[in-house]
C-alpha cells in the first residue's frame, strides 16, 4: 500500500470514531467530528505562482503533500537513488550537529521517530534527486571557503552583557547601593530592572559589538571584564550594563561541519540545472492518482488548476 492509499485509509478510519478528542465542560468533541473539521477549516491556504493568497483547505494540502512525496520516493526508486538506511542515521546526525535538539522538538510535538525518519527519506530523496550528476571536488570547497572566509566564516568581536534598566533617580541610588554593598548584579537586575530581561538576571546575551549603539558601543569599548558602565540616558530609561566577557574576532574553521555545508549548498546549486520541480510536475502528470471520494477529487483538481493559474470551469 503506497503512502497516498496508506493516508487516505486512515482518515477514512479516524471519520468512524466516536471517541472523545476533547471536552468542554463535560460535553464531548468526538474524533469523527475533529478529523472532518480539520479537514474543511477555512481560511487557511498558500501564496501561488502568480503571487495571490490561494485559500487551500486541509484536507487538499495534505493530499498534496502526501502525492508529492509518493512522487518523490518513487522517482527516486526509478532512477536507484533511494536513500539507505545508512544515509537517514546520517542525516539525523547532521541535523543534530546543527541543531542539539532537533530529535527532542520533533518528539515534543507527538511525533514519533519512525515518522522523522519517513520525512528524512523523503527530503533525501530530493536532494539526491535535485544533484543527481553532480560532484564537487574538495578543491572546489576549499576556494569557496577561501572566498567568503573574510565574510561568512569570520565572527565578529562579540560582549556578553547583563543590563539593568530603570526609570528615575531614586531607583538608580537603590541599585548603585545595593551594588556598592556587594550584592551580583544579577541579584540587582532582578530585585529592580524595568528590562524584560530582569528574569534572567539581566542577561542581554552574546552580541556583536558593532551591533551596539555607540554610546553603549564606546562605553563597553572602555572596560575590563567585570566591570560595569556608569548610567546611560536613552529616552525615558536610564540604563547601566555589566561586561561579563568579551570574545574576540575568530574565524570558523574548515573542519568536516563546515565542509559539509558547503558541499550541500554547492551541489544544490549546480542542481537547479536538473529542474526537479519539472521532474515533479510531469510525473504527477503521468502518474494513476485515484481518489475515493470524489468530492476530494473535484476539489483537488482544481486545487492543481489554481496552482498552475488554470481557471476552472464550474459544474
Amino acid at each position: 500500500m503506497s503512502m497516498l492509499a496508506f493516508a487516505i485509509c486512515s482518515l477514512a478510519l479516524s471519520r468512524q470514531g466516536t471517541d472523545a478528542v476533547a471536552t468542554v465542560n463535560g460535553e464531548v468533541i468526538t474524533s469523527q467530528y475533529y478529523y472532518r473539521r480539520m479537514e474543511y477549516l477555512p481560511g487557511l491556504g498558500r501564496t501561488s505562482i502568480t503571487g495571490q493568497f490561494v485559500e487551500v483547505m486541509p484536507a487538499i494540502a495534505t493530499l498534496d503533500a502526501l502525492v508529492t512525496e509518493s512522487i518523490i520516493l518513487q522517482l527516486a526508486k526509478e532512477k536507484k537513488l533511494t536513500p539507505t538506511e545508512a544515509e537517514i542515521d546520517h542525516e539525523v546526525q547532521y541535523r543534530t550537529r546543527n541543531n542539539p535538539n532537533f530529535v527532542t522538538e520533533w518528539m515534543a510535538t507527538g511525533r514519533t521517530m519512525p515518522e522523522l525518519r519517513h520525512q528524512l527519506m523523503v527530503d533525501r530523496a530530493q536532494f539526491k534527486l535535485q544533484t543527481d550528476g553532480v560532484v564537487i571536488t574538495d578543491t572546489q570547497i576549499q576556494n569557496n571557503y577561501e572566498a567568503a572566509k573574510s565574510t561568512r566564516f569570520t565572527v565578529p568581536q562579540r560582549v556578553k552583557l547583563r543590563v539593568i534598566t530603570v526609570r528615575d533617580d531614586d531607583s538608580k541610588a537603590k541599585v548603585d547601593a545595593d551594588l556598592k554593598a556587594g550584592k551580583s548584579f544579577a541579584s540587582v537586575a532582578s530585585q529592580y530592572s524595568t528590562d524584560s530581561s530582569k528574569t534572567q538576571g539581566g542577561d542581554f546575551g552574546v552580541v556583536p559589538i558593532d551591533l551596539l549603539g555607540e554610546q553603549v558601543k564606546t562605553a563597553i569599548g572602555n572596560l575590563k571584564k567585570g566591570q560595569m558602565t556608569d548610567w546611560m540616558k536613552s529616552d525615558n530609561v536610564f540604563a547601566k550594563f555589566l561586561l561579563e566577557d568579551s570574545l574576540p574576532q575568530s574565524i570558523v574553521p574548515l573542519d568536516d561541519s563546515v565542509r559539509e555545508d558547503l558541499r550541500r549548498e554547492m551541489m544544490l546549486r549546480a542542481g537547479l540545472k536538473n529542474d526537479l520541480p519539472k521532474m515533479i510536475k510531469q510525473a504527477r502528470q503521468n502518474a494513476n492518482i485515484k481518489i475515493t471520494s470524489p468530492q476530494i477529487e473535484k476539489l483537488y483538481k482544481q486545487f492543481l488548476g489554481l496552482e498552475k493559474n488554470i481557471p476552472q470551469n464550474g459544474g
